[in-house]
């Protein structure tokens, strides 16, 4: 009679092979611990291990893939790292909008300068075009030198 392993075998066993492969190699220690709870809770977790089976098909590799993700997401997202996470999130949308803004007004300026150096014939050495800007930022670049100083330049006067 041609018995198969349950899900909750299947899934402990895929725990064992990860625990085991990190001792092996001396890495994710914090990932053992979270196996180990697992481990230790493997009646609690039938459940989970029969729903996991189903929903993935019984495909053995993509019940893999989902408990390593699972695993680093608890070894590595604690409550405090989620905290500081939302924190720099919060603050990257903060930086965004105040980017925005200085974009705005720094292209303002920059049409002004430009309105004013064309119609005034006052004109200064300041770098008026980006492809000036970044031909001088790249001078003892070579591979920029071979093989992007010509495209860029047929570039300058072209309007986007």
């Amino acid at each position: 009679m041609n018995q198969h392993p349950s899900a909750t075998a299947i899934c402990e066993g895929l725990l064992r092979k990860e625990r085991a492969y990190n001792i092996e190699h001396s890495i994710r220690a914090s990932e053992n611990a979270i196996i180990e709870r697992m481990l230790e809770r493997g009646a609690e977790l039938n459940a989970v291990y029969e729903e996991l089976w189903t929903k993935l098909k019984r495909q053995p590799e993509a019940v893999k893939r989902f408990v390593s993700i699972i695993l680093r997401v608890g070894a590595f997202w604690t409550p405090e790292h989620l905290s500081t996470a939302a924190q720099a999130y919060r603050r990257h949308i903060e930086l965004r909008s105040e980017m925005s803004e200085l974009a705005g007004k720094l292209a303002a300026l920059l049409r002004e300068r430009t309105e004013l150096s064309e119609s005034s014939g006052f004109h200064t050495s300041c770098i008026h075009h980006i492809v000036d800007l970044i031909e001088g930022a790249s001078q003892s670049n070579w591979d920029f030198r071979l093989h992007l100083s010509e495209p860029l330049s047929a570039l300058r006067y072209q309007m986007i």
